[in-house]
């Protein structure tokens, strides 16, 4: 008896041992299962810190950067103001331009007219370099281009060598094409044959067929097909930027040795008695909003027309005379231009309501007011179409045999000298002339 109790005293005392054992092994592992959280912990709040350091490094570099490029760009800008304010003023008397583009991407342009001088000194950013994909795209917009189909509504552009080979075979009408070149999927060369006519891309090495297609380039507007076509009449332009707003209007001084000065010389001497007036000097009108809207309808007067249009007879250059404070209102602004509602107003209407306009400059003379001797006559270029006989009555002009009404009242139907628009787009003051008499010039010497 005494043997087995002192067997299971044993046995209690292995079991208490073993059992803590065990928990003392259990609060090893946790302990240690603590620290390496802790330290995954730790090692990813460093690397985070160590990135976020990286970053603003980084940024204070570029922004040095940046620094030390301005003030380049300032130092060959003042560079150049040095140079210029020693530019003798008297090689500055005749209308030119100057500019100078620096490595650094400066851009400064210097530009003067007799009537309009400027200088003008703007610090830019340096262009980025076009890449090709850049000048694929603004390909596409102006020309036709190929495509050829991956999959489902997948589509993707053909390079532009293919696509040059592809519009010339379409344009010459041919409806098969063959070349090789070079499969940049997988860097090797194929032949394809391009069936233009149930449009297929076969490659000829593997049997494989693809669909392609034809993208047509967009089409330009009517109004924007017009103003086009009639960029002749702006043939002597200054403003020629696009980047001018169409509200603003300029003066230019025609040069007396041009051959467009000595043209509207020739007509004026023409229009008017020997020895009547002198000019003295003719400014060009350029008021872009204004000339649109003359082309756009001299357009619509065109088509109205057909095959009986004749430019020669149906445009005219024609003289108008208005007092000194009348003129600005006529040539400046978007809201410019020739007012047939207000004619009549001082001199009455006697071939009927609207504008009016005369071939001889002396007639259209007797409107203009004298200052210091010299008179102001404005040139024209109106479009008459259609005339017929104008009277005092004459509210609105009748209309034709085909139900579309004439476009313009005259004094005399074999030979008009007094021409009468009601449409206000259809006349453009193109130049304002000053004139003084020659036999004052005389009186004066």
């Amino acid at each position: 008896m005494s043997m087995f109790t002192g067997y299971s005293s044993l046995g209690r005392h292995s079991l208490i041992s073993l059992c803590m054992v065990f928990k003392a092994i259990f609060a090893v592992s946790l302990l240690a299962a603590g620290a390496y959280t802790i330290a995954n912990a730790l090692t990813a709040s460093s690397n985070s810190f160590k990135k976020t350091k990286r970053r603003k490094s980084s940024k204070e570099t570029k922004t040095k950067k940046t620094k030390k490029t301005r003030k380049s760009k300032i130092g060959s800008s003042s560079s150049f103001s040095e140079a210029f304010m020693g530019t003798n003023s008297s090689s500055l008397q005749s209308t030119h331009s100057v500019s100078c583009n620096y490595d650094s991407g400066v851009d400064l342009s210097f530009s003067h007219t007799s009537a309009n001088p400027t200088l003008s000194s703007n610090i830019k950013k340096k262009r980025k370099t076009p890449t090709d994909n850049d000048c694929t795209r603004k390909q596409a917009s102006n020309e036709a281009y190929w495509e050829f189909n991956l999959y489902g509504d997948e589509w993707e552009r053909m390079d532009p060598s293919i696509i040059r080979d592809l519009e010339r075979a379409f344009s010459s009408g041919q409806s098969t094409l063959q070349t090789c070149f070079e499969n940049p999927r997988v860097q090797t060369f194929n032949t394809y044959q391009f069936d233009l006519s149930s449009l297929e891309q076969i490659n000829v090495d593997t049997g494989y067929r693809r669909k392609i297609r034809r993208v047509a380039p967009p089409r330009k507007s009517a109004k924007r097909k017009a103003l086009e076509s009639e960029d002749t009449d702006r043939r002597h332009w200054v403003t020629k930027s696009k980047r001018s707003k169409k509200s603003e209007s300029f003066l230019y001084r025609v040069a007396e040795d041009s051959s467009e000065f000595q043209e509207l010389v020739k007509i004026f001497n023409s229009s008017c008695p020997q020895n009547f007036r002198r000019i003295l000097n003719i400014m060009r009108v350029e008021n872009k909003y204004l000339h649109d809207r003359y082309i756009l309808a001299k357009k619509s007067i065109k088509s109205k027309h057909g095959s009986q249009w004749n430019e020669s007879s149906m445009v005219r250059k024609l003289f108008h005379g208005t007092k000194h404070a009348a003129i600005p209102s006529i040539i400046q602004g978007v809201d410019a231009g020739f007012k047939p509602l207000l004619s009549g107003s001082r001199t009455g209407d006697i071939y009927g309501k609207g504008s009016y306009f005369s071939s001889r400059a002396n007639y259209s003379d007797t409107y203009t007011e004298s200052l210091n001797g010299i008179k102001k006559l404005i040139v024209a270029d109106v479009v008459v179409g259609s005339i017929c006989l104008g009277h005092r009555q004459m509210d609105l002009l009748p209309l034709r045999c085909d139900d579309k009404r004439y476009d313009c009242a005259v004094d005399n139907i074999a030979n008009p000298t007094i021409f009468v628009i009601q449409d206000v787009a259809a006349a453009y003051p193109s130049y304002l002339m000053s004139t003084i008499s020659c036999r004052s010039e005389n009186l004066s010497f």
